[in-house]
């Protein structure tokens, strides 16, 4: 079983509704702040692309290949936006 725990004033605080018993036997691995999820990065854009059509999220392959799916100002900031911020 794996968990994230907190340190407080030099004790491992485990979260709630987890009840290890006393001797259990752990690991502990310091781990980094998680980064913005994909929501938190791309909420600024959720709304502005107004002239989309309404099957965009599930056909974005079929689109992203005509020239219409750039012809909104909107809609070019995102495709930028996405290309400048993920693997390829």
């Amino acid at each position: 079983m794996s968990i994230i725990a907190t340190v407080k004033e030099g004790k491992i605080v485990l979260p709630p509704g987890v009840a290890w018993p006393s001797g259990t036997r752990v690991r502990i691995e310091a781990v980094e702040e998680a980064g913005p999820t994909l929501w938190e990065a791309m909420k600024d854009f959720d709304g502005m692309a107004e002239d989309m059509p309404a099957d965009l999220a599930a056909n974005l392959d079929h689109y992203s290949s005509y020239s219409r799916f750039y012809a909104s100002e909107a809609a070019e900031t995102l495709s930028n936006y996405l290309r400048e911020h993920t693997k390829k």
